[in-house]
C-alpha cells in the first residue's frame, strides 16, 4: 500500500475512534472533579465544564447551583494507545502548571485516566472573567465571509505575542500554536494547550491533524520529526495571523497594498526554521515596522528588548521561578500595533447581540401578557364598535276628529 493510502485508511479508522469519552452532569472524575456540562471540543481533547467535589457539595448543602470553575481537557483516546504515552504525557505537562499569566490558559492539575485510556488536563476556566469564551477557530467559520476587522486581528496576535514571550522567558515553548488552541473572549485571549502538542506521541498527533485537515498548521520541523525550538512558536503565530487576515477578502488586499506585512509573515512561516525570525519579539518589532512604515527605523520600541533563553521542550525547570502577572498589573510588550477592543469589533458585537436578544425576549413576553389580559377581560368600552343610529319608521295614522 502506498503512504498515501496507508494515510487515509488510517485517517478513516481515527475518524471512526474520535468518538469522546463520554462523562455527563454528575460524574466524578478521578474523585476530585464534578462535571458540569460538555463545553465543546477541539482537533485534540474533548471539553467539560466541572468544578472540584468539595464546591459542588459545598454548594448543594446551601441550596445553590455549583459554578464551573475548571475546564477539563480528556484527551483523545487513539492519541495515547502506545504503552505508556499517557504517564509519559502527564510527566512533560507538570511543569507547566507553574505558569501563570493573563493570556495564559492556568494548567492547575495532570492526571491520567486509566479506564478511558486517556489524560485529563484541567485549566482555570474563568467564565465569570470574560464569560465562556469561544474558540478562535469556531470564530474564524462564523466569520468566515465577512472577516475579522483588522484592530482585531493585530489585538489577538499581540495579546499572543505576551503569552509566548512570557512562556519562552520561563524556559518553555508551545509548540503546536493552532485557531482551536486560542479561546477568544470579551476580556482577551486565553491560550491553551500549553505543551500538550509536543508532548504527544509524533505518529498519532500529525495523523490526527491530517484527519481534519489541520496539517498546515504544524511546523515543517514537526513534521520531519525534528525537535521544536523558538522558531517553531515564531511560526504558528505567524499563521494563525496569516488565516485571520485571509477571511473575507482581506488577505488580496493586503497583498496588493502593504507587500512589505506580506514579506515579513512569509519569512515566518519559512520551511528552514534558520531562515524564520529568531523570537517572537523580533516578529513583532518586523510587523510594526511594516505596519507603521512611516515611523522610521531610528526609534527604539518597547519590544526591542533581550532574547529570552532558549527554552527546553522537555520536562525540566526553568532556572529561575516564573513570576506572576495579573491582568491589571502586566504591561504590554508592544502597544502600538492596535488599540483595546475598538467599538464595532467583533467582540463588542457580540455583546451588543447577545443585549439585543435580551431586550427583544423582554418586550415579546409583555407583548404577550398584553394579549392574555385582553382576551379575559374582552376589549374596553373604547375599543368596542359604536353601532349604528335605529331609526323607527312609523305608519301614519289618520287624526282623531
Amino acid at each position: 500500500m502506498t503512504p498515501t493510502g496507508a494515510l487515509a485508511g488510517l485517517a478513516t479508522q481515527v475518524g471512526a475512534e474520535m468518538a469522546a469519552p463520554l462523562f455527563r452532569r454528575g460524574d466524578v472524575i478521578g474523585q476530585k472533579y464534578y462535571v458540569l456540562t460538555k463545553s465543546g471540543e477541539a482537533a485534540l481533547w474533548v471539553g467539560f465544564l466541572a468544578c472540584t467535589v468539595d464546591a459542588q457539595q459545598a454548594a448543594e448543602s446551601r441550596g445553590e447551583v455549583p459554578e464551573p470553575d475548571l475546564l477539563l481537557k480528556v484527551v483523545r483516546p487513539e492519541l495515547l494507545e502506545s504503552p505508556g504515552a499517557a504517564d509519559k504525557l502527564v510527566r512533560h505537562l507538570q511543569p507547566y502548571k507553574e505558569l501563570s499569566h493573563p493570556f495564559l490558559a492556568q494548567i492547575v492539575d495532570v492526571m491520567t485516566l486509566p479506564e478511558q485510556n486517556s489524560a485529563l488536563v484541567a485549566e482555570v476556566s474563568q467564565v465569570g472573567q470574560g464569560g465562556q469564551g469561544v474558540l478562535l477557530d469556531r470564530m474564524a467559520v462564523f466569520r468566515q465571509k465577512e472577516g475579522l476587522p483588522l484592530a482585531d486581528v493585530l489585538q489577538i496576535i499581540d495579546q499572543l505575542a505576551e503569552a509566548l514571550t512570557y512562556l519562552h522567558e520561563q524556559g518553555r515553548l508551545h509548540g503546536d500554536l493552532r485557531l482551536d488552541s486560542v479561546l477568544l473572549k470579551t476580556d482577551g485571549v486565553r491560550l491553551g494547550d500549553v505543551g500538550l502538542g509536543i508532548g504527544l506521541p509524533r505518529e498519532p498527533f500529525l495523523l490526527l491533524l491530517a484527519n481534519v485537515g489541520q496539517m498546515d498548521s504544524v511546523a515543517p520541523e514537526l513534521h520531519a520529526a525534528r525537535p521544536p525550538d523558538l522558531r517553531t512558536d515564531v511560526f504558528g503565530l505567524a499563521r494563525m495571523m496569516r488565516s485571520l487576515l485571509e477571511l473575507g477578502d482581506n488577505w488580496p488586499i493586503i497583498r496588493d497594498s502593504n507587500q512589505q506585512l506580506v514579506e515579513v509573515i512569509s519569512r515566518a512561516l519559512s520551511t528552514d526554521p534558520s531562515d524564520r525570525q529568531p523570537s517572537i519579539s523580533a516578529l513583532i518589532g518586523e510587523l510594526e515596522k511594516a505596519l507603521q512604515p512611516d515611523s522610521g527605523s531610528a526609534e527604539t520600541t518597547e519590544h526591542e528588548v533581550r532574547t529570552p533563553p532558549a527554552p527546553s521542550a522537555g520536562t525540566g525547570t526553568a532556572s529561575e521561578p516564573p513570576a506572576s502577572h495579573d491582568s491589571a498589573g502586566f504591561g504590554s510588550s508592544r502597544s502600538s500595533m492596535g488599540p483595546e477592543w475598538p467599538p464595532g469589533s467583533v467582540l463588542v458585537s457580540w455583546r451588543a447581540l447577545a443585549a439585543t436578544v435580551i431586550l427583544a425576549a423582554l418586550v415579546g413576553a409583555l407583548l404577550a401578557v398584553a394579549v392574555m389580559l385582553l382576551r379575559r377581560s374582552g376589549p374596553p368600552d373604547w375599543f368596542k364598535p359604536t353601532p349604528p343610529p335605529v331609526t323607527l319608521y312609523l305608519s301614519a295614522r289618520p287624526s282623531p276628529k
